[in-house]
């Protein structure tokens, strides 16, 4: 269930918790797989992909920064659901996690 509340003249959209992360975690699988298929095509480069998020898309974060918070368990968790729900191939995990998580151990 859901519902509008006026909070300081905007009003908030109210989502129950368990809908809030299944649409978190659809976003951010959509978002995290076509950043690691642009590095795993070698279309672009980390520091491209969040640059363009942060300066164009005005987001306080960019998604290469965002993956190396979750860490790469939790990255492959998203990415794989959404590679699964929309019926696609998984892009290759190892030259993206070899860019994302190296030496951040």
């Amino acid at each position: 269930s859901w519902k509008w509340q006026k909070h300081d003249e905007t009003y908030i959209y109210l989502i129950h918790p368990v809908m809030r992360k299944q649409i978190s975690d659809r976003m951010l699988g959509t978002v995290f797989y076509i950043c690691l298929q642009i590095l795993d095509e070698e279309t672009g480069d980390a520091t491209a992909i969040d640059r363009g998020a942060i300066m164009e898309l005005k987001w306080k974060k960019g998604p290469i920064e965002l993956m190396r918070e979750l860490g790469e368990i939790e990255v492959k968790r998203l990415v794989s659901g959404t590679a699964k729900l929309y019926n696609m191939k998984l892009p290759s995990f190892r030259l993206a996690i070899e860019i994302l998580f190296k030496g951040l151990e």
